[in-house]
Order: structure tokens, then C-alpha cells, then sequence
């Protein structure tokens, strides 16, 4: 077997992949090991430490320094859920999951979730807490992204924030912020907003938020939260009986980050193999909800009889994508001086 045919089998593999998720550590399953290590100790000395409440408790102020890659960009104290937290600790129903100070709420996938407030009182009107992350890399020039996550209110709300959504920037916004917990609005455009119709009310289960925006090529940041002032929020009051310090508090939990490029196939390009035996067979990404290739088939793969270009257009939510895939024969006899001798 000779080097062109593992790289065939590479390619071919790739296709049966879903599409990559740009947004790193999206579930917040991944965590620094500080925040088992300090659970247990509780001690100022120790390089982890981050600081006890009043009553003597972890400092769940601080819990967002702990969850791996995210980070509030503008010095609120929004929250990092993890039911080894509570479990490590041994304090129940703090900064654990299901359940914590906010309230009940199994995680959409895995064991971990994070979470942002804003507040519409009158003592702090203008106080917004954001979740943010570096993307894994910059975004594409006129590319269409696909964007998604889960949100969840808590069921102590005194009010539903249903106009949160996503920004895209080029950079951090100056984080680390120099005030710490200003958490001031951010008054930046979203790419991504919550549907008005699309409310966000149900404290058992998980509402996605999703939409596409077309990339200007310089976006490398996401931030999760609200980005309409209080005056034009899209806002709902909660009944029946609200504590009074949560009366004018909106919290969401979040959970499955997901940003994706709008494309139907990984690679437009394959090579093969001159003793390459057909049929073959071609797979289109997952998750659309219809595809229509050259062939005339209407099937998420086909199967090719011989090379040539084969193009293929899928939809979803998302959009509507045309891909093409040249299959051709390599010519070895130009290559065999690089390639060596056989591996066989």
C-alpha cells in the first residue's frame, strides 16, 4: 500500500464526521483542577484559592474562573454549575447540579452548566453579567455560520429575559475587566438574537437559541447575553409569589455552545487511487433536512460509479448550502520519487 491510498482513507473518513463545533469546551464539562483541590482545603494559602462567602461557604462569586476558556468580559460574577462542586465540598445544593441557590435544573448534556444574570432594579439597573470564550479559530470572510445554544431561566426569576442572543468580536473587550463586578451592559450589535416568539419561561426544561450570520472575517471571540437595555429588553414577569431580592432579577442557566461553518461537505477534493475499486460511496455532513445531489438521489450519501464532479445541495435551519466534490485519479508516476517504496 502506497502513501496516496492512507491518504485516501483519511479523506474519506473525515466525511463521516460532524461538523466541527468552533466553540471550545462547550458543554463546560472541562474544568481546572483547582476547583477540587480548593473545595477541599478551604485555605487562603493555597495558590487555588479564591475566597469564602460570609458564611464560610466556597465563593460562588468566583465559580466562572474555574470553568476552562470562558470568562465574563466585562467584570460581572457570572457562574460556573458542577455537580462535583456540591459532591467535593460537601455543601449541598450550592454550586452543584441539579441543584444550587437558583434553583433546580438537570444539564442539557453532561454534568456541568453556566449561567448569567441581569438585573432591572432600581439600586443597579444597568447590571449584566456575560458568558464569553475564544473561538478555536477566526472565523471565514463571507462565510455562513450556524450558531446555537440552551437556555433555561431559573425558577426563582422575578422576571423571563427572552432577548438574549450571541456577539461575535474580534477581540476580548480589554478582559481581564479593570473594575471588578461592574458587569456593565454591553452596548455592542449581536449577530445572534433570541426569536420574540421563542420565549425562554420554561424552568424545567431547555429552549435552544439559534440563528446564522454571514462572517466578516475578523470575529474570534463569542459572548453569550443580553444585549438590549433595559428599556427594550423583551421581558416578562414572573406570578405568583417572588422572593423580594428577585424581583427584578432575570438568571439563565446555558448549556451546548455550538457554532458551526454552514457546509454540506468536509472536503470538495478527492484523490484516488488508479487501482481504486468502484462503487464508492460519499457522505454529506449530518443534521439537514434534505439534501438533493447531482445524482438526482435525495439521501444524505450516494454512491458513485466512477469519477467526475459531483455536487450536491442540502438545507437546513441554518441556510441553504450547494457543495461540489471533484473525484479524480492519482497519477503516482509523477509523485513515486517522493512517495518511496511500497509500504506493504
Amino acid at each position: 500500500m502506497k502513501l496516496s491510498t492512507i491518504l485516501l482513507l483519511v479523506i474519506v473518513s473525515f466525511g463521516l464526521k460532524a461538523q466541527p463545533n468552533l466553540v471550545p469546551n462547550p458543554s463546560f464539562e472541562e474544568f481546572d483542577n483547582c476547583m477540587i483541590t480548593c473545595l477541599a482545603c478551604h485555605d487562603s494559602l493555597d495558590p487555588c484559592f479564591v475566597g469564602l462567602d460570609t458564611n464560610g461557604q466556597f465563593n460562588i462569586l468566583d465559580a466562572i474562573d474555574y470553568c476552562k476558556n470562558w470568562f465574563d468580559p466585562t467584570g460581572g460574577t457570572s457562574d460556573y454549575w458542577n455537580f462535583l462542586i456540591d459532591s467535593v465540598s460537601g455543601f449541598a445544593n450550592l454550586n452543584g447540579t441539579p441543584t444550587n441557590i437558583f434553583g433546580t435544573q438537570a444539564p442539557k448534556s453532561g454534568i456541568a452548566y453556566c449561567g448569567f444574570g441581569v438585573n432591572y432594579g432600581v439600586s443597579m439597573p444597568q447590571y449584566y453579567e456575560y458568558l464569553s470564550a475564544k473561538l478555536k479559530s477566526t472565523m471565514i470572510f463571507n462565510k455562513r455560520y450556524c450558531v446555537s445554544f440552551h437556555a433555561s431561566p431559573s425558577e426563582k426569576n422575578g422576571i423571563f429575559l427572552n432577548s438574549i442572543g450571541a456577539a461575535f468580536t474580534s477581540d476580548s473587550l480589554g478582559f481581564p475587566y479593570p473594575c471588578n463586578s461592574c458587569a456593565n451592559f454591553l452596548n455592542i450589535p449581536a449577530q445572534i438574537i433570541n426569536d420574540s416568539l421563542n420565549q425562554i419561561t420554561d424552568t424545567t426544561a431547555w429552549t435552544e437559541v439559534k440563528g446564522s450570520f454571514v462572517s466578516d472575517g475578523t470575529e474570534k471571540y463569542i459572548i453569550l447575553g443580553c444585549f438590549t437595555d433595559h428599556n427594550e429588553s423583551d421581558t416578562i414577569f414572573a406570578s405568583g409569589i417572588i422572593e423580594p431580592s428577585w424581583r427584578y432579577n432575570a438568571y439563565t442557566y446555558i448549556d451546548d455552545v455550538s457554532v458551526t461553518e454552514l457546509k454540506a461537505l468536509h472536503s470538495r477534493d478527492t484523490v484516488i487511487c488508479a487501482n481504486t475499486v468502484f462503487p464508492i460511496t460519499i457522505k454529506a455532513y449530518p443534521g439537514f433536512d434534505f439534501y438533493v445531489w447531482s445524482t438526482g438521489d435525495t439521501t444524505r450519501s450516494i454512491t458513485i460509479s466512477g469519477p467526475g464532479d459531483y455536487y450536491i445541495t442540502a438545507a437546513s435551519w441554518c441556510g441553504v448550502i450547494t457543495d461540489t466534490v471533484t473525484v479524480a485519479y492519482f497519477d503516482s508516476s509523477q509523485y513515486n520519487q517522493y512517495l518511496g517504496a511500497d509500504l506493504n
